[in-house]
């Protein structure tokens, strides 16, 4: 695990609220499929350190000369293993379906970049 997630953030800056206002705006603009986690979820830490992680892994390997499609491959055959033994529901709660739903509508978005 990153050391950074162990440390204590400071609250969030009028700036990065800005900031991430004209993010969703931009995205809803283009009509891109946005999921939001906040920090009463008991998951949302670990899966944010856990997205950091990943693009630190993306910027290492395209420094490398590896194609991004590669790497994104690779993170999927990884991630599919942490979860593996998860059993398959018949009744899966609304809001996990709809996270379904939209992680397969991020999978086909067709821009794709490394985070700034």
């Amino acid at each position: 695990m990153n050391p950074l997630f162990e440390s204590t953030a400071p609250p969030q800056s009028k700036e990065q609220d800005e900031a991430d206002y004209r993010c969703f705006s931009r995205a809803k603009a283009d009509n891109m499929p946005l999921f939001t986690l906040i920090a009463q979820d008991p998951t949302a830490a670990p899966l944010v350190a856990l997205w950091g992680d990943a693009q630190r892994y993306i910027r290492q390997q395209l420094a490398q000369g590896r194609a991004l499609q590669d790497v994104l491959a690779d993170i999927e055959r990884r991630l599919s293993v942490v979860f593996a033994d998860v059993e398959n529901d018949p009744e899966i709660p609304e809001k996990i379906a709809e996270a379904y739903r939209i992680a397969a509508a991020m999978g086909a978005w067709p821009k794709k970049k490394v985070a700034d």
